[in-house]
């Protein structure tokens, strides 16, 4: 297990808001390579973890600030009973006429004529780095069926075009250089590695994958997920 540093390229822009961390990410490529999931998935996935918590020695993902937003302006997919006679024709009488208001009031917001359109933040940005400890082989092999970060990756949003994994001698999954938290931990664990809480930013969250199986404890966080790269 190796402390280690990972840059990745992006050439399309993530929808926002965006707040994931390595092993969140990795779990998608771990579920498809091993058919595992939640708890059985945590036992082979190829990142250190902390024996007293369980949380894994994985930070957040980072994006550059060198960046600027986008909107995203996506179509719901329309179905074939969206052209329906039913909906599109016009009403009729008993007798087979066209009624005196043959179309009714067309609501945009409910209902069969809602607007189909969907508009997104999105963060156009270079790069994306996060750091952990873990089995870099395992690691880059996993990440070759990571296609982007965020929602809607599996339409090209976050697109990930290259993978750097650098080796380190310094640990900085859970703390970076200026000792600030640089994922989700618990405050009684941020405690137990002795630091203080004086100038750290705390927020509710889930800190132990599975994450959408685990409770929302009072953690520390990183301040910016969108950081100077």
């Amino acid at each position: 297990m190796q402390p280690f540093k990972m840059t990745m390229t992006l050439v399309s822009p993530v929808v926002m808001p965006f707040n994931t961390t390595l092993d969140g990410l990795l779990s998608f490529a771990g579920e498809a390579l091993t058919g595992l999931r939640g708890a059985e998935l945590a036992d082979v996935m190829p990142l250190a973890r902390d024996a007293e918590s369980g949380i894994f020695k994985a930070s957040s993902i980072f994006l550059s600030n060198t960046a600027f937003y986008e909107n995203l302006v996506k179509v719901r997919a329309l179905k074939h009973w969206d052209l329906d006679a039913e909906l599109i024709g016009p009403k009729t009488m008993k007798n087979g006429k066209v009624a005196r208001v043959p179309y009714p009031a067309i609501d945009k917001s409910r209902g069969d004529y809602a607007n189909k359109l969907s508009v997104m933040t999105t963060l156009r940005t270079p790069k994306a780095v996060c750091y952990g400890v873990g089995d870099i082989a395992t690691i880059e092999l996993w990440m070759e069926c990571i296609l982007g970060l965020g929602r809607h990756a599996q339409q090209g949003q976050g697109e990930i075009v290259q993978v750097d994994v650098e080796p380190m001698d310094e640990d900085l999954s859970w703390v970076n250089a200026d000792g600030q938290p640089q994922r989700p931990l618990p405050v009684e664990v941020w405690a137990r590695e002795g630091r203080a809480l004086d100038g750290v930013t705390t927020t509710t969250a889930a800190s132990k994958f599975p994450y959408w199986e685990s409770p929302l404890e009072n953690c520390v966080a990183p301040s910016h997920t969108i950081i100077r790269l």
